[in-house]
Formats: C-alpha cells, structure tokens, sequence
C-alpha cells in the first residue's frame, strides 16, 4: 500500500491515474462546465460555474435534495429525503419528471447501460438499489444492500458497482462478498476518477480522500484534509476534484478544489448550509481499465493509509 509522506498537503498518487486524469484535463480545456451541489439544509440544488457565486437551481421546502447525477444530455437527476422521491430536471431547473421511490433515495450514478442507479435506505435499516429509466420509470430493483445506512455509490470503470454505509464505515461491491475496510476510517462519499479508480471521502481519526484500485487493491492518499470532513464528491470534465463537506477549524460549510496532482485550487461557497452530493454537467469521461479483474469471494480487506495528520487551510 502507499503511504503519504513529506510536504504541507501530502499527495499521493498513481502514476498511471495522474497521466489520465491530466491528458483529460487537456481534452476539456475551454469547456462550460457547471457544478451541482445538495443543500439539505437550504432544501435547495444549488449550481453555479465551479467557483462563487452559486444560485437556487431547484427547491423543495422542507425536504432535503440528496444524490445528484447528469447525464449526456444534460438532464440533472435528484433525489429528495423528504419525500421519497426522484426528480429530473432541465438545464434551467424546470422539473421534468418526478417519480416516488419505495426507500429513501440517497446516491446516484449511471451504469454502463445508461439506468439510473439509486441507493434508496428502508424504514428499519438497510435497503436496496433501485434502477431507474433516464425518464424516471422504475426498473426493478438491482440488489439488496448490507449494512444499516448505505449512502453513496460509484461504479468504476469496468461496471462494477461500489457503496458506502454511514454506520459501518465500509465500501462495498454489488454482487459479490467483497468489502473493504479503510484503517477503521469512516467512508463517506465515492465517485470514480477518469481512470476508473475510485475515490473515497473518509472521516473519523482522518480526514482525506484516497484512490483506490478495487483490482490490484492499490490505495494511496490523494489529499489529507485536516480538519475538513468531506461529505460530497464529483470530478469535473477537466479532472479536477472538488469536495464539498465542513471545516472544523473556521466553523464553516463550504468546497475545495483540487488539480490533477491534489494541490488546492480553490475554496469557496462558505454561505452554504450543509452540502451533500454534488455533480458536474458535463461529466467526467471514464476510460476503460488496462487490467483484469481477480475475484476475491468473503473477505474484508482493511488499508493503510495514514501517518501522521497534517495542516489544512480553513475555509
């Protein structure tokens, strides 16, 4: 496993993701992009160019906006806590559809198919992910989900499908017996980089975004966060990551930026009330893996990753 090592905001990285994930900087250069971001405490989606200032894009008072996803077309899905239920939206936050959904919708992402994956939490705990048409028509269900909380879901490159639990603190495959455990860290977010390798927001003892190789199990630290607990995540169309979550130190909400190589660009929305998913229009373009995948069947494999913390600038 690699290990963080010497300057202010430590980094590492693999090689061959680095390359990817700037030659994709490179495709995108001059792009319009805009970022999507959940205020659950706004019972706002707010958007807005990557940077200040964001404004209302859609509102549901007094229910929460949850997972969010783009697709090609340019159509903004969201889910909503507060009343169980997934909307698609057009470029100008017109509603398009709006479609109930059996559990409490939290993550999305698109598979390779196209559908709609939603992670959607039951009334007692657990829950399942549900698979949606990208005009809000119930496919079925895809799998149940273990755990008591799952929350955020990601596929990589190879269409495998990744979840994270809340209470458990573990990321998991559909489909298959494997999970995997981040030194007793809580994760807490995932999305999937250029390369097809996920990232994962962590908090706890730590708080940081790793990558990570569900296939050759190769995990390093992208960027130690200090004292910012990360709660959304969503590379943009130029590889850049940006991070939404809470900085323990200044008392307030806000997103980082990060490039390619994990050095800061920017920090701003510090008006924001507790932001969640955030995603991108256009979305990052995911190459497909080099590498084959071995099968691995009941085990929980645990990481290092950790050293010692470091200073994080505040919001």
């Amino acid at each position: 496993m690699s290990i963080a090592s010497t300057s202010r905001r430590r980094i590492l990285r693999l090689a061959s993701l680095a390359c990817c994930l700037l030659s994709t900087s490179t495709a995108f250069a001059g792009q319009v992009q805009t970022l999507f971001v959940s205020s659950s405490d706004l019972s706002t989606i707010l958007s807005g160019p990557s940077s200040d200032p964001l404004t209302s894009f859609a509102q549901s008072p007094g229910n929460s906006p949850t997972g969010l996803a783009v697709d090609s077309s340019g159509v903004v899905y969201a889910g909503f806590a507060g009343e169980n239920v997934l909307r698609g939206f057009d470029s100008q936050g017109g509603t398009l559809f709006q479609t109930s959904t059996p559990g409490t919708p939290y993550g999305l992402a698109f598979d390779h198919s196209g559908h709609l994956l939603v992670v959607e939490q039951g009334a007692t705990g657990g829950g399942f992910l549900g698979v949606y048409s990208t005009s809000g028509r119930s496919l079925g269900i895809a799998s149940t989900l273990d755990g008591s909380a799952p929350y955020s879901v990601a596929v990589d490159s190879m269409g495998r499908i990744f979840y994270s639990d809340l209470n458990d603190g573990l990321v998991r495959q559909v489909g298959s017996q494997v999970s995997y455990q981040f030194q007793g860290e809580s994760v807490i977010a995932l999305t999937t980089g250029s390369a097809g390798s996920l990232y994962l927001a962590v908090s706890g003892d730590h708080n940081g975004i790793l990558a990570f190789n569900p296939t050759t199990l190769s995990t390093s630290l992208f960027v130690d966060l200090g004292a910012f607990q990360a709660s959304g995540l969503a590379f943009n169309a130029s590889g850049n990551l940006f991070v939404s979550g809470f900085d323990g130190n200044s008392g307030n909400y806000g997103i980082e930026s990060f490039s390619a190589k994990g050095a800061s660009l920017d920090v701003f929305g510090s008006s924001l009330l507790n932001p969640t998913f955030l995603a991108f229009s256009p979305a990052l373009a995911i190459a497909e893996p080099a590498t084959a995948l071995s099968a691995l069947f009941g085990v929980v494999i645990t990481m290092a990753y950790f050293r010692r913390r470091k200073d994080h600038r505040s919001l």
